[in-house]
């Protein structure tokens, strides 16, 4: 019976790389559903609070350095006695050394699977060593997102993600993008959640495919239709209601007319264009509405936005001049200008 599955599994694999090379289809598959890419696992017994609230951090940095805004994003978490357990490909040894003296848990592997794929081995090693069932509070993270540093601090997020025990599932935004979804860089479940027949079967049946698709549609938004239609309630912390507030309204306005530019400037009305000529079914919102997400309170961005302005955004171009009011950390405003000298904008 084992030769019979290996053969299966050698033949659909082999079907699958076919058809990525003659349709252009990412779904290239190493592992199966039953499978794990881990490869190193440590508990640092010192810094554990008994792992009844958990951060499942994904981590991803080529040369295997952590950013000192992880490592902040981290500590904080860590500070409110909920165990970190990092999750990465890839560590330095000066990396471990900090993992070691300040966080709980270490978990190695393959690079395969995703932000989705790591959370799943990171479920496997929690149940593993019997210590899923005590997690009342599960958070699943990833660092594509740049802390802000103050908003973290505002306590609109203490008091509406870490210390909501109520809500089933938590995300800080939500996107109607393709199919309604908390969107995944930061989320938060209850225990009635984790603890369900179909939590454990989403995450028993997840494959690890490095498909960015897969990952979203599968991942990011299968996970919360799943939530959705076993009746469990979804809380978005910044939901778009929120985001487009008045006072958010005005107060971006205000900073656009604001902007050194001439009286009668094109750019003010693309900058207006931008975020109020909005088909919700068709943006990402974590994108598009970066400067009323910031202004909402929200305590991250995601990090692609400053690194590449995927859709061309005009605003990007102020980021700096519109974030002075949000960051005092001089490696953070550092880390930005570097990251912002490569990204493009759409032409006037």
């Amino acid at each position: 019976m084992g030769i019979f599955l290996e053969t299966v599994k050698k033949i659909v694999i082999k079907a699958l790389i076919t058809l990525e090379k003659k349709l252009i289809i990412p779904c290239k598959i190493q592992y199966f559903a039953i499978d794990s890419a881990i490869v190193e696992e440590v508990i640092y017994d010192k810094n554990t609070h008994g792992f009844t609230s958990c951060v499942l951090f994904c981590h991803y940095n080529k040369h295997g350095l952590i950013l000192e805004q992880v490592k902040e994003l981290c500590l904080f978490f860590q500070s409110q006695r909920i165990d970190v357990i990092f999750v990465t490909t890839k560590v330095s040894s000066e990396a471990r050394l900090w993992l070691e003296k300040n966080l709980s848990a270490l978990i190695i592997r393959k690079n395969f699977g995703r932000d989705f794929g790591a959370w799943k081995d990171s479920i496997s090693f929690l149940k593993k060593r019997a210590l899923f069932s005590n997690c009342s509070q599960l958070y699943l993270i990833n660092d594509s997102i740049l802390l802000l540093e103050n908003n973290l601090r505002n306590g609109h997020f203490q008091a509406e993600f870490v210390d909501d025990n109520n809500s089933d599932m938590i995300g800080l935004t939500e996107s109607w993008q393709k199919a309604y979804h908390l969107q995944s860089y930061c989320l938060k479940f209850n225990q009635k959640v984790t603890q369900s027949e179909c939590f454990s079967n989403y995450w028993d049946n997840y494959y690890l495919i490095n498909s960015r698709r897969f990952s979203i549609e599968n991942g990011e938004i299968g996970l919360t239709q799943m939530v959705l239609k076993n009746g469990y309630k979804l809380k978005s912390l910044y939901p778009l209601s929120d985001i487009l507030k008045t006072e958010n309204l005005e107060r971006f306005l205000s900073i656009v007319e604001d902007l050194p530019l001439p009286e009668f400037s094109e750019t003010r009305e693309r900058l207006f264009d931008e975020l109020f000529l909005l088909d919700f079914n068709d943006i990402n919102p974590s994108h598009r509405l970066w400067p009323l997400i910031v202004l909402a309170g929200c305590p991250v961005l995601k990090r692609d936005l400053i690194e590449k302005n995927p859709d061309g955004l005009l605003s990007m171009k102020y980021f700096m001049y519109f974030m002075e009011k949000f960051i005092d950390n001089d490696q953070t405003k550092e880390l930005l200008q570097s990251s912002l000298l490569h990204i493009k904008y759409q032409s006037l």
